[in-house]
């Protein structure tokens, strides 16, 4: 990120581990983890509105102050959601489809 911009959910250089499967076995394989380069930004510019699910609504509240409020504020950041609330409220298919259309990228 640049100096003027604000890294998403923490510092600049946090690394975020991610698990691939394959469907061949490497020849060669190697315990070595290696830099995946990522083309596009994961926050837009401020025109994408997310939606963030959570476990319960304790985690809501630690990541609703971490990343809706003060200054370490996500832009676009528009709503979380606990995962009961999530079962309740949206039962029917056609809540589904709504709820999806109302956002433009879902965390989880």
């Amino acid at each position: 990120a640049t100096a003027g911009k604000k890294a998403f959910l923490g510092e600049d250089e946090e690394n975020i581990q991610l698990v691939l499967t394959l469907q061949r076995i490497p020849q060669h394989p190697s315990p070595k983890p290696f830099m995946l380069e990522i083309p596009h930004r994961l926050q837009g510019d401020g025109d994408r509105e997310m939606c963030m699910f959570m476990k319960d609504a304790a985690d809501k509240k630690k990541a609703k102050a971490l990343v809706m409020e003060g200054e370490n504020k996500v832009d676009g950041m528009a709503k979380i959601i606990t995962l009961d609330k999530l079962r309740t409220d949206y039962k029917r298919f056609e809540q589904k489809r709504e709820l999806l259309a109302t956002y433009d990228m879902f965390l989880a």
